[in-house]
């Protein structure tokens, strides 16, 4: 999810037997919104994900299905805005680790790249990032969808043509 898609989703957004959250809206300078892309679209959740919103329902879950389910520690209110979740947990995370400041934003590039080098289908991973077509993930990430196949593509072309 984008970070702005992030601070707004919310429990009746999270189909726990089919494993997905929902994502329709954004909050940008507090201000909600559609999402960036003007659509609405399904993520799959992934095990280490669900187990993820299930320690975060004690914080919000008893504030009811319309409540966010990521809500401010200090405040106990929904966060108004990215900027003040980035300046007050991530990038102080990022220092104690060690890593570069970066935006927020940045994790998606990891997943997208990540998902990519693990041989994920480019057209799956472009609709769980909420992308129109896969065309998006070939025109920034070709340099990681080439060359990161550890020759798995040229082993398949070489069974099909020996």
């Amino acid at each position: 999810m984008r970070p702005s898609e992030q601070i707004v989703v919310q429990w009746r957004d999270v189909d726990w037997k089919r494993q997905l959250i929902r994502v329709e809206r954004a909050r940008v300078r507090a201000v909600e919104k559609s999402t960036k892309t003007n659509t609405v679209r399904d993520i799959d959740l992934t095990p280490r994900m669900m187990s993820v919103l299930q320690r975060q329902k004690v914080h919000s879950f008893m504030r009811g299905l319309d409540s966010p389910i990521f809500i401010n520690p200090v405040t106990n209110n929904p966060w108004p805005d990215v900027q003040d979740q980035r300046k007050l947990y991530f990038h102080p995370t990022l220092r104690a680790l060690g890593i570069r400041s970066r935006d927020a934003y940045q994790t998606r590039h990891t997943y997208a790249t990540t998902a990519l080098m693990g041989g994920v289908n480019p057209a799956y991973i472009a609709r769980q990032l909420g992308h129109k077509s896969a065309a998006m993930l070939f025109r920034h990430y070709s340099k990681w969808i080439d060359h990161a196949d550890y020759g798995r593509e040229a082993a398949k072309l070489n069974q099909i043509y020996s």
